[in-house]
């Protein structure tokens, strides 16, 4: 019915989660821009402001 996770398991498993959707968004970006150069298309690129 209900099972209890007290918060160090949370935060485990929290941060299990993470680590795999940080590692597929690598991924991801990285098949992009493999497809953009081999397609010769050129991507804008992300500049931070000091603003």
């Amino acid at each position: 019915m209900f099972k209890f996770k007290d918060v160090k398991t949370q935060l485990l498993e929290e941060k299990k989660k993470n680590a795999e959707l940080k590692a597929k968004l690598a991924k991801t970006n990285a098949d992009v821009e493999y497809i953009a150069m081999m397609t010769d298309v050129e991507l804008e690129e992300e500049t931070e402001n000091d603003e």
